[in-house]
């Protein structure tokens, strides 16, 4: 009988400890890091930062392609098969990271450090005038778990925060707009906005 293989395509070190974590939790799968995918049409499911460019000539059997990223931005769609599920995996870390991101770039906006940067260049010194949290609308395209937590996280800087999503959704202390009537009006209430809007939506 031929074993059920889980190939890793991405950061080696990482797969390590995916491999640990696979032993301990599913030791029936045989996990495998890439290149090294041993019997191709063993394998049934693939995790990967970018799949390789023709997934199911290479891996016949394949079933389901996992992002270890939050996004898939960097997928080729079209390469894979409509039938096979892509998923996208939400784990603490991934989620943290793109909270630090995102509130480094609106506060690398709100506070005029390209400004600031640009003037240190050019060894100039002008001051900008400081605009407060509250009076800077904030827009995330996006209410899943990521852009929950963003919003989360800038809320408490005080900024006027508010969201948009395909369906309704009800978030404390902030505005929450859905669906596309509602669009042009987030839009034109948003100074700085973000998009965490998956490709898989």
């Amino acid at each position: 009988m031929r074993t059920t293989s889980f190939v890793y395509k991405a950061d080696p070190v990482r797969g390590t400890q995916w491999a640990q974590r696979f032993a301990q939790q599913a030791p029936e799968l045989a996990f495998r890091i890439w290149p090294d995918i041993g019997d191709p049409h063993a394998v049934r499911y693939l995790a990967a930062w970018q799949p390789p460019d023709d997934p199911l000539a290479l891996l016949p059997n394949l079933e389901i392609v996992f992002s270890v990223g939050a996004g898939i931005d960097q997928f080729d769609l079209s390469r894979i098969p409509a039938h096979i599920p892509v998923v996208r995996m939400i784990e603490p870390g991934i989620v943290e990271g793109m909270v630090e991101y995102v509130t480094q770039a609106v506060l690398t906006i709100h506070r005029d450090l390209f400004d600031y940067a640009a003037q240190q260049r050019a060894e100039v010194w002008r001051e900008r005038p400081v605009r407060p949290a509250a009076s800077r609308r904030i827009g995330v395209l996006g209410l899943g778990t990521l852009g929950q937590a963003v919003l989360d996280t800038l809320r408490r800087f005080g900024f006027q925060c508010a969201g948009w999503s395909r369906t309704p959704r009800t978030l404390d202390g902030i505005d929450c707009y859905a669906g596309d009537a509602a669009l042009d009006r987030f839009l034109g209430r948003t100074d700085i906005l973000i998009c965490l809007l998956p490709l898989t939506a």
